[in-house]
Order: structure tokens, then C-alpha cells, then sequence
């Protein structure tokens, strides 16, 4: 930006993901904010200048989150509702909604409890060099940064849990499903319900990044196959021990053959078998890519990508 001689540069950050009256994920404003106080330039002390549509939601929401972080490590201690007032009082409704003001308080705990520390990808790779040594003196950071986020995990009632307990049939008892992140099938099949046994999961950068569910056996092959087409990400994740699926390969066809489930059509095209399995299955109007790695891999389960690519026609 320049003004007759004088010039500056004017970095802005765009939160896309926070709706209108809604609000962020707790979680994510903490690393979005984090990420503009990392990245601002400490050439000259000139305020940060925050907007939205009508100035005082999201951006009465992000100012006390800001304001109250900056407070609260400087005091020790910080008063939201006193704060919130103060705001309102230079402009009204700032912080327009409960859902909103609630924001707040979950980010603060966030932010205070379990604070962010970005790495570097270098430093990253530095560090898992040699944490997985028995002799390794990062087993123990590690166990306190995990007793730390068990610590503030959300806390959840019988409430959140009403659609999975109303299909028990498909779920583990141990494991229930958050109606929140619950994924739902289109009624594209008849006499198939929208329930399915899965989740999204957001990565870093992208928001609901992977599908997360049970591995696929014979009997619901046809709602995994419905979860495949009906959903945008392209990966899904399945989490169980070789120990507990009879059979791994049970629902996929044989090299150059087909099988049937339900109205999908699925074909092996090819097989690989380097590093990881790899079997490439065509469905109906798509590919899905099969991956399993090693039985040693993280946290001794098997974890299997579906990769989905899109056909035309």
C-alpha cells in the first residue's frame, strides 16, 4: 500500500470457515490467532484492525479472544464478562450472540491449558528422529502434552450421543459417535438408512480432510460404498486391528472380476504390493485406491486410505 512516497506492505487474514451469527471452532480460532500473531511484523507497533460484516460479532468475538490472551499472561488472571461489558460500551452488541460469547471462554481454555507451538518441518523431522528410542527422554514430554489435551477434552452427555444409540446395530459399545461430527448417507439406496458408522476429521489446513470408520466387511459394503460417493473428501481412514476383521479382503473382488453389492458394481483393475498393499477397485463412477500399511505402523494399527477419483461419464 503506498501514499505519495511512503509505502508499506498489509498482510490480511481471512478466517473463511466462520459463518455469519456462528462461530469457529474453539480449537481453530486458537490456531488461526496464533497464526497472526506469529506471522505480524514487528517493524512498527500499529494495532491489528479486525472486521466482519457488521463489526461486531465475529469481530467483537476475535477482539476479546485477543485482548483477554494478551491479559491473561500478563495478570494472571481474566474477567470475560467484565471485558465484554467494557466492549459494548464502545460499540454495541459487540459479541453478538451466547453461542459466540461461549466461543470465548472454550478458546481460553484452549489457548491458556494446552497452548499452541508451531514447528517447523525441519525441526519436526529433527525431533521424531530418535523420539521412538527406548532411552528417549521425549516419552515423557510426550505424556504430558497427551495428560494435558485428555485434560481439556470437550466433556459430552448422553444427549450428543442420541442418533448412534438409536443404531446400536452398527456401532461398537465402547466407541459412540458425537451427533455433531456424524457423517450421514443420501437415501440413494431403498430400504438404506442415513446412518453410517463414521466421522469427519479436519487436518491442518483443511477442514473435514478425512473420513474415519470401521473397516468394511461383507454385510455393510454397500453403506461404505454410499459413503464413498456421497462425500467430498476423498480419504478414509479405518482404524481397526487385523485382530478383529475376519477377513480384510472379503468384500473386494478378485483381480479381473466383478462383485455386486446392492446397485454397485466393483471391478479389481490392479493390484501392487511394494511398501503397501494397493489395490485399485472401480466403482460404478469411480476409483477407489486401497491402501494397507505394515502391521508395525502407528500405534500398532492398521490404517487403510481410500483414495477416490472422480470419473465422468
Amino acid at each position: 500500500m503506498s501514499n505519495s512516497e511512503e509505502s508499506r506492505v498489509v498482510t490480511q487474514h481471512h478466517y473463511t470457515k466462520w459463518p455469519d451469527h456462528g462461530t469457529p471452532d474453539p480449537l481453530s480460532l486458537v490456531v488461526f490467532h496464533n497464526h497472526v500473531l506469529r506471522t505480524r511484523s514487528d517493524n512498527h507497533e500499529a494495532p491489528t484492525i479486525v472486521h466482519c460484516s457488521a463489526g461486531i460479532g465475529r469481530t467483537g468475538t476475535y477482539i476479546a479472544f485477543d485482548a483477554l490472551c494478551k491479559e491473561g499472561k500478563s495478570k494472571g488472571t481474566i474477567n470475560v464478562a467484565s471485558y465484554v461489558k467494557v466492549m459494548r460500551s464502545c460499540r454495541m452488541n459487540m459479541v453478538q450472540t451466547y453461542e459466540q460469547y461461549k466461543t470465548i471462554y472454550l478458546a481460553l481454555n484452549e489457548g491458556f491449558k494446552a497452548p499452541v507451538h508451531t514447528r517447523s518441518i525441519p525441526a519436526f523431522r529433527e525431533s521424531m528422529k530418535h523420539c521412538f528410542r527406548e532411552d528417549s527422554s521425549d516419552h515423557v514430554i510426550y505424556q504430558k502434552e497427551f495428560k494435558t489435551l485428555s485434560d481439556i477434552k470437550s466433556a459430552y452427555t448422553e444427549g450428543d450421543f442420541k442418533d448412534d444409540t438409536l443404531n446400536t446395530v452398527n456401532t461398537k459399545e465402547d466407541v459412540l459417535l458425537s451427533d455433531k461430527y456424524n457423517l450421514y448417507l443420501t437415501p440413494t439406496v431403498s430400504d438404506g438408512g442415513n446412518f453410517i458408522n463414521a466421522v469427519y476429521v479436519s487436518s491442518f489446513c483443511k477442514e473435514n480432510a478425512f473420513m474415519v470408520t470401521t473397516y468394511p466387511l461383507k454385510e455393510n459394503a454397500v453403506d461404505f460404498l454410499r459413503l464413498l460417493i456421497d462425500c467430498n473428501s476423498d480419504t478414509v481412514i479405518c482404524m481397526d486391528s487385523l485382530a478383529e476383521i475376519e477377513s480384510s479382503t472379503a468384500w473386494l473382488p478378485e483381480p479381473s472380476s466383478f462383485k455386486m453389492f446392492g446397485p454397485f458394481s466393483l471391478q479389481q483393475e490392479d493390484y501392487s504390493e511394494i511398501d503397501v498393499k494397493v489395490t485399485r477397485v472401480k466403482i460404478r463412477d469411480g476409483l477407489v485406491k486401497f491402501f494397507m500399511h505394515c502391521e508395525n505402523c502407528y500405534i500398532n494399527s492398521i490404517l487403510r486410505h481410500f483414495k477416490v477419483d472422480r470419473m465422468t461419464g
